[in-house]
């Protein structure tokens, strides 16, 4: 297993309220991650079909605040603090045929870090087969995908997933397993132990990220994952 973050600098999975369901700002999340000493974020909002399908219910006002292509020309990049910016997106497996929401509001606009997750509220097909899905997904974008978002989250489809299977095909193509912060914030609701230690196991290469929906979880997110995978001797 192979860590491919530096924990105290980089943080590859959060939300904003500038294009999803996050309650602080793009420029916010910078601000603090700046402040914290992250050298390096993601930001990943989330995908149309996960936000029609269940923020809307919310009452909330989740259209864009910003152009795409604005907020990328305005924040990707080497910020005056010192971070630097990837925009990303937190793409939604749709059904086991392997199709994929890959856009935010613009289906033109492509992302420079994938993750690929599979939401219970959104899957618009037979969640028994969610291992189908996820097989054919990485086949049909694995080039484009860089990480399995919470793959053991109990919430969504742990129950159904072939850990070993996703593995050996997230494997070939270099794409990480995510330990997320946002499992660890609630695990007796959140977080299939057995499957994260199956994840930890035959991923080669893992990720760290605060799935952070607001500046409190991007400074204490990840030191949940962390300390769990000190206990099991993985990090030092």
């Amino acid at each position: 297993m192979i860590l491919i973050n530096d924990l105290a600098k980089e943080d590859h999975h959060m939300h904003t309220c500038t294009f999803s369901d996050g309650d602080n700002t793009a420029e916010e999340m910078i601000r603090v991650a700046g402040e914290i000493g992250l050298e390096r974020i993601a930001i990943t909002d989330h995908s149309k079909m996960i936000i029609d399908s269940y923020w809307t219910n919310l009452k909330r006002d989740l259209s864009p605040k910003l152009n795409r292509d604005k907020f990328k020309e305005r924040w990707q990049g080497q910020q005056d603090n010192g971070v630097n910016v990837i925009i990303g997106l937190e793409a939604d497996l749709v059904n086991e045929n392997g199709d994929v929401c890959d856009y935010n509001w613009d289906p033109c606009f492509k992302e420079d870090w994938l993750i690929l997750s599979a939401h219970l509220y959104g899957y618009d097909g037979d969640g028994s087969k969610v291992m189908q899905g996820y097989l054919k997904a990485i086949q049909r974008f694995g080039e484009r995908i860089k990480v399995i978002g919470h793959p053991y989250c109990s919430r969504d489809f742990s129950p159904y997933t072939d850990m070993k299977e996703l593995a050996k095909a997230a494997n070939d193509y270099g794409i990480a397993g995510e330990i997320n912060g946002k499992c660890f914030s609630n695990p007796e609701r959140l977080l299939d132990f057995k499957q994260l230690e199956l994840m930890l196991e035959h991923f080669d290469r893992i990720v760290i990220n605060s799935d952070a929906h607001n500046t409190r979880e991007l400074e204490n997110g990840r030191l949940k994952p962390f300390q769990y995978l000190k206990e099991k001797g993985l990090v030092l």
